[in-house]
């Protein structure tokens, strides 16, 4: 253990959890990076690049940061009396430091994004008596009660264990089958949503036109190649890593570790097929949005779009207008704007790539609408965003 900020030997971290997702690897990645600031650490774990975790009842180390996940894998953790930083929250009454996902306010950024839908219709897929999983479901609650309309809220919850078996359970199945189309479905992580697509597949709803879904992690690859691709919330979780590393360390070196929990706010909600669904009932309007998001790196103008529907342009702009409360030109620039703003946040695509990828015919006019729109340039934004 270490006294007055000099180690008497290396202190030896445990890393409990598995690697087996993106967020384990993630939580893993900003340990790893606030390790390197601090020479005096030995990480134990499970894969090649750790020393090896063996006998965790019998593991004579300094600290744990963990992913407890289990009751019975924090009382095992609680019985070490070490020092103990937990990165899920999902059991708060063993009296370990958390730093973790704000997840009430990961479900208040879903049910707004749903309920900006239109949608009234609301679903929630979670995990029984977890702590996380109930938080998210306290943001959709509330987003909704914000809301102060009548809402249709109804909730499937079920034990972890229920969640990973492979195969789609009928339960589930029949569940789905009897939510109200238009309903906005909010399921408590990725990988619960996969289940939730495929029960829809199941009994024939579709998604979105029945279902919007979505999901939280966004590990891009699975949602991506989800059938249909599915949106989901990022959470920061490199940075909560990294600030569970330093608490850790913090209370190693015997300093005051107040707050006992740190939330980490969510990162952006990322929008794909299984929840583009648009606030109208008039089809040529909803084939226009359509069109619109899914044409975003065409540069596709009001004109072009006009062209392919079987309407006159002045009836459709009135129908698009009293429906969207927007014009056809402006519902085009900002989808194209929120295109180049994810791009400045999220690659490291040059300024005249990213004008060309949001549908933007020159680089000029890419300047001239993002400077009036958000009052910096586009580099001025991506260095703001990092």
């Amino acid at each position: 253990m270490m006294k007055n900020g000099s180690p008497a030997r290396p202190a030896r971290i445990a890393l409990v959890m598995e690697l087996a997702d993106h967020y384990d690897r993630e939580i893993v990645r900003g340990v790893i990076r606030y390790s390197k600031l601090v020479p005096h650490w030995q990480l134990f774990g499970q894969g090649w690049m750790f020393a090896p975790l063996d006998d965790l009842p019998h593991w004579d180390g300094d600290g744990v940061i963990a992913r407890v996940e289990s009751r019975e894998m924090a009382q095992l953790l609680a019985s070490l009396h070490v020092p103990v930083v937990d990165v899920a929250g999902a059991y708060v009454e063993y009296g370990f430091q958390f730093v973790r996902n704000d997840d009430v306010a990961t479900g208040e950024r879903v049910g707004t994004y749903l309920l900006d839908r239109g949608l009234r219709s609301f679903a929630f897929f979670g995990v029984t008596r977890v702590g996380w999983s109930e938080d998210r479901e306290r943001g959709l609650n509330a987003a909704i009660a914000r809301n102060g309309k009548h809402i249709d809220f109804r909730s499937f919850t079920r034990p972890l264990d229920w969640w990973k078996t492979p195969v789609t359970n009928q339960e589930l199945a029949d569940f789905v089958a009897t939510l109200s189309s238009g309903t906005g479905v909010f399921a408590c992580n990725d990988a619960t949503a996969l289940k939730v697509l495929r029960a829809c597949r199941l009994v024939g709803r579709q998604v979105p036109d029945d279902l919007a879904v979505v999901g939280v992690d966004n590990e891009d690859i699975t949602c991506e190649l989800a059938e249909p691709s599915l949106s989901s919330v990022g959470l920061e979780v490199e940075r909560i890593g990294y600030e569970a590393a330093r608490r850790l360390d913090t209370i190693l070196r015997d300093m005051d570790p107040a707050p006992l929990q740190t939330k980490i706010p969510p990162g952006r909600l990322y929008e794909r097929v299984s929840s583009r669904i648009f606030p109208t009932n008039d089809p040529l309007v909803r084939q226009a949005l359509e069109l619109i998001h899914g044409r975003i790196g065409s540069g596709m103008s009001t004109p072009d779009l006009v062209r392919t529907i079987p309407l006159s342009r002045r009836s459709l702009e009135m129908r698009f207008k009293r429906e969207t409360g927007k014009t056809i030109h402006r519902a085009i620039m900002e989808t194209r704007l929120s295109r180049a703003c994810d791009l400045l946040r999220d690659s490291n695509l040059k300024i005249e790539a990213v004008s060309r990828e949001a549908g933007f015919r020159s680089v000029q006019r890419f300047f001239e609408v993002f400077k009036a729109a958000y009052a910096v340039t586009p580099g001025e934004y991506r260095s703001r965003s990092q």
